[in-house]
């Protein structure tokens, strides 16, 4: 398995911000906010409403998820993460991490926060593998987690962490094969419509090119016969002169070629 460019879950150049999603995922994107802002904030809820929890605590808490929600709106929502590189979203990755487990280990309520951590490592990196490796990785955070709260770690808690990256890879898997073919058909739609566009430009100039044979047919037919009607008429007035007219047969010489050239030239603009 390779590493799929950038482009397959991501576009390439940064789009304006209130640019109109383009790809299934962006258009869900809202709902990935809304269920990461949800469930950070019945986490708070919880934490806070517990009376347990001591005052430094609860200062701590609020802090800290104040900052989690900020952290994840300007990286998710202002600097649109599925529009950044790898670095980048490790980056906002690495920094939600640590505000999650600081946050864990003031109340575990905050673990419910793993439901929006795996969709974000699977909609937020750009290829399967790096998002198969982020869902282990995760889980891997979870059951450390898991052991630093109860000190030990449950058999079926491996088992459903082992199984929810099973299910998480197969259907990262499935959904980046769905959007594979999207794209090819995406490409081979622009082609067609590429190739329309070029057959469209080439019937209409078929259709100046025929035009301007046909006009150029007319004007020849009408010009040759104008010049022709010329020279016949001088030489028919050439014929009717006697011999002393010299001057008036140079001039008539003078018209027949004038009235030759006239028509070669205009044979020659007219099929240029």
């Amino acid at each position: 398995m390779t590493d799929s460019p950038p482009t397959t879950r991501h576009r390439a150049e940064p789009a304006h911000p209130r640019a109109k999603p383009r790809h299934a995922w962006e258009r869900w994107a809202p709902a990935w906010h809304w269920l990461f802002y949800v469930v950070l904030a019945l986490a708070t809820w919880s934490a806070l409403a517990d009376g347990a929890l001591s005052g430094s605590r609860r200062w701590s808490v609020g802090v800290l998820a104040v900052t989690l929600a900020g952290w994840y709106g300007f990286w998710a929502l202002h600097r649109r993460i599925w529009d950044l590189r790898m670095p980048q979203v490790l980056v906002y990755l690495a920094g939600a991490a640590t505000l999650w487990v600081l946050l864990e280990q003031l109340h575990e309520a905050y673990f419910l926060l793993a439901f929006a951590a795996y969709p974000q490592v699977f909609a937020f990196l750009p290829s399967p593998r790096s998002a198969i490796r982020g869902a282990v990785v995760l889980t891997g955070l979870l059951l450390v987690l898991t052991v630093t709260e109860s000190g030990r770690l449950p058999w079926l808690t491996v088992v459903v962490a082992v199984l929810s990256v099973g299910v998480g890879t197969a259907m990262t898997l499935f959904v980046d094969a769905i959007m594979r073919e999207s794209q090819q058909r995406h490409r081979l739609i622009a082609e067609l419509e590429a190739t329309r566009r070029e057959l469209a430009v080439a019937e209409r100039e078929a259709g100046v090119l025929e035009e301007r044979q046909r006009l150029a047919r007319e004007i020849h037919d009408t010009l040759a016969q104008g010049f022709t009607s010329i020279v016949m008429l001088l030489e028919a007035a050439d014929a009717q002169l006697g011999a002393n007219d010299g001057a008036a047969r140079a001039h008539l010489d003078q018209a027949r070629r004038t009235a030759r050239e006239s028509l070669a030239e205009a044979r020659g603009v007219v099929w240029a």
